[in-house]
């Protein structure tokens, strides 16, 4: 089983957007149960092999409702790393930034670095 967590605070323009928004979530196979914890949102699914349309929902509803996109990192996998991991993907920063793969590079300071990290002058 995998879990997604949606931190407070979510914002929702009215009674109809944020009924859309669990009418949406509850609606995509996969997932099996949505429950409050604390001011976190979790949702459980079936299992981290969800099929391509069921993560493309979740990038979907991840998109328009603010969700952290990174959580759905976890649910790349041989049969759809080539278009989830594409590069051309309008979700891919979002989703792969934070998640380490071949490009992290060892500096001579021994700290890893990763494209877009910023590099800090030493006194």
């Amino acid at each position: 089983m995998a879990t997604l967590v949606w931190q407070a605070p979510m914002t929702y323009l009215s009674a109809g957007d944020e009924a859309a928004f669990f009418t949406w979530l509850q609606s995509i196979p996969g997932v099996v149960a949505v429950r409050g914890v604390g001011r976190e949102l979790h949702v459980s699914l079936k299992s981290r092999r969800i099929s391509q349309a069921s993560l493309r929902e979740l990038i979907a509803l991840y998109s328009r409702f603010g969700g952290r996109l990174s959580e759905l990192a976890q649910f790349e996998n041989t049969s759809n790393t080539t278009w989830f991991r594409s590069p051309a993907a309008i979700w891919y920063a979002g989703v792969f930034a934070e998640v380490p793969d071949s490009s992290v590079e060892e500096a001579s300071s021994g700290r890893a670095h990763r494209p877009g990290d910023v590099a800090r002058l030493e006194d």
